[in-house]
């Protein structure tokens, strides 16, 4: 995608007055701290630690801390935080480790660019590195996570090493995560060591048999009796999860468990199960299960995080990373304290559609910023919304329904991700099909970038199909022919309220105009005028207070 194009996509989104997470992204810091390269940083801290072996099993030691940070509350570094009752003082986090490395890194990248990186990132990026010193393949990571400040013992119920495959599925897909991600995710037991406590039961008294699990091997069997007896001196005594190579990112791991090496029940029983063996024996002759893991590490790092970008109205609460920034650096250095991020965002997005092919319009200036900012508030129509409650919503912001055909005109440029549009691919309305209103070429396109089961999560496809990146009318001539990729698109294409307006504008050559028009009501909802609001010095955060004392200044 073109920097033009991208510009065009997120200004226009960020305009439509609502909540806009941005996304996580590969070098969210580049250039945000001088000359310093923030991964570089981190990279050189892990290589130390590793090298002069301050920590044994740093890789082992880092992938648990992410997953147990990353699926209690999202992948917030919610576990580091100190407290009697935190998340570190949750009996399933007593075994995680790395907490020291994580302090040497931060310390590190605050000696250079100070309340930059979170340490959501900084775990994220530790542990590829440590992966890749322990033999694994280097994957790109996604930065722009921010810190949570929950932190309670009491939200950590992590899987049991007992779990069910079944229930693990479901655990996993509740944090958008398929039974492939489980599975390579679950590889991460190639380094690592697990206590027997954790797996005892599968020695002496499987299901209360009184007797070992039956599908180990005789062997792992011999193996775990002797490193954990019935009745031991030594309470929890340790045992490697790969019982062939376990300081090695390999899939030997894999290999054991079919041979019935398996430590944990969980471990196992994937290599057994309807549901999982045939991803198991997939891995077990990959080549490439480096890659295909790295990329099931991607998606456990996007698991509920907390990232910039909430707000409501036309008042700049939300945030554009980075080029708002640098437009208000210009702008303050020759008129301090004028111009607000409000009317800051109007003006580029024009600009930018102007760039991408669109028209100059006239922008309305003279708005205020907000300074109140809550996810609470943001209640966005979704891509399923019927036409006629779309009308609606967008009556109560005093935009019609021509305004809005126009403004969905927006989509000529951008991109969704499949998650969006994928029920109208393979089980439309709940019918086990796809949306019959859809084209048998779009269709056919859809399938093969959006398969049922992917290991990438979430890939992405433009929205206008024919000139992704240009602002013009062949969105409106696409959805005609049944190209329209989101529900809505296709639907105002169709509905008897709006489709005489589409049929307009195909054949509109004033559609550039108009479209213009549409954007210059849309920057007036809810807007805040003098004696509201303020100008904010940075459009990252509101200006600060004066401080109150008992009336007074």
């Amino acid at each position: 995608m073109s920097k033009t194009l991208a510009l065009v996509v997120v200004l226009f989104f960020v305009l439509f007055c609502g909540k806009c997470y941005g996304e996580l992204r590969v070098g969210f810091y580049k250039g945000k701290c001088g000359v310093t390269n923030v991964e570089g940083v981190v990279q050189n801290v892990v290589e130390t630690w590793h090298f002069e072996e301050k920590e044994k099993d740093i890789a082992a030691a880092l992938l648990r801390m992410q997953f147990h940070d990353c699926f209690v509350n999202g992948c917030d570094a919610s576990i580091l935080l100190d407290g009697l009752t935190s998340e570190r003082k949750a009996v399933p986090n007593s075994s995680v480790r790395g907490f020291g490395l994580i302090d040497a890194i931060k310390e590190a990248l605050e000696a250079e660019c100070q309340g930059l990186v979170s340490c959501a990132d900084i775990i994220s990026m530790a542990t590829r590195d440590a992966v890749v010193l322990a033999g694994g393949k280097w994957y790109d990571v996604e930065t722009g996570r921010r810190d949570g400040d929950v932190s309670l013992a009491s939200n950590v119920k992590l899987p049991a090493a007992t779990i069910s495959v079944s229930d693990s599925i479901k655990l996993f897909a509740n944090k958008n995560l398929t039974q492939y991600d489980m599975v390579y995710l679950l590889g991460g037991h190639t380094v690592g060591i697990a206590r027997c406590s954790l797996f005892k039961d599968r020695i002496y008294n499987f299901n209360k048999t009184g007797g070992p699990d039956p599908t180990m091997s005789p062997w792992l069997l011999a193996e775990l009796k002797e490193k954990c007896p019935r009745i031991s001196l030594i309470f929890d005594n340790i045992y490697p999860l790969d019982v062939k190579t376990p300081s090695l990112v390999d899939n030997s791991y894999f290999q054991e468990i079919k041979k019935g090496n398996g430590v944990l029940q969980i471990d196992q029983q994937i290599a057994l199960d309807e549901l999982t063996k045939n991803i198991v024996d997939d891995i077990v002759n990959d080549p490439d299960i480096y890659t295909k893991f790295g990329e099931a590490m991607v998606k456990l790092g996007r698991v509920e995080v907390l990232i910039d970008g909430q707000g409501e109205g036309c008042d700049a609460s939300i945030l554009l990373d980075g080029l708002i920034d640098a437009i208000k650096e210009a702008l303050e250095a020759e008129c301090q304290g004028l111009i607000s991020c409000a009317d800051i965002i109007s003006m580029a997005t024009r600009d930018a559609i102007v760039l991408a092919g669109g028209k100059w319009y006239d922008v309305e200036t003279g708005r205020r910023d907000g300074d109140v900012s809550l996810a609470s508030n943001v209640n966005l129509p979704a891509a399923t919304i019927s036409v006629s409650d779309s009308i609606k919503l967008f009556a109560s912001k005093n935009l019609t329904q021509y305004d809005m055909v126009y403004l969905l005109g927006g989509h000529t440029v951008g991109i969704a991700r499949c998650s969006l549009f994928k029920d109208r691919i393979y089980n439309f309305n709940k019918t086990g099909g796809p949306d019959p209103t859809m084209s048998p070429w779009l269709l056919a396109e859809l399938k093969d970038k959006c398969p049922r089961i992917s290991l990438i999560f979430d890939n992405t496809y433009p929205l206008d199909v024919k000139t992704p990146s240009l602002v013009d009318n062949s969105y409106f001539q696409e959805i005609k022919k049944g190209n329209g990729v989101l529900q809505i698109d296709q639907q105002i294409a169709l509905d008897e309220l709006t489709k005489n307006i589409v049929d307009d504008i195909v054949n509109d050559p004033d559609f550039y105009t108009k479209f213009g028009e549409a954007m210059v009501k849309l920057g007036r909802v809810e807007g805040l005028i003098d004696g509201q609001g303020e100008v904010r010095k940075s459009c990252r955060v509101v200006n600060k207070k004066p401080f109150i004392f008992g009336g007074f200044n």
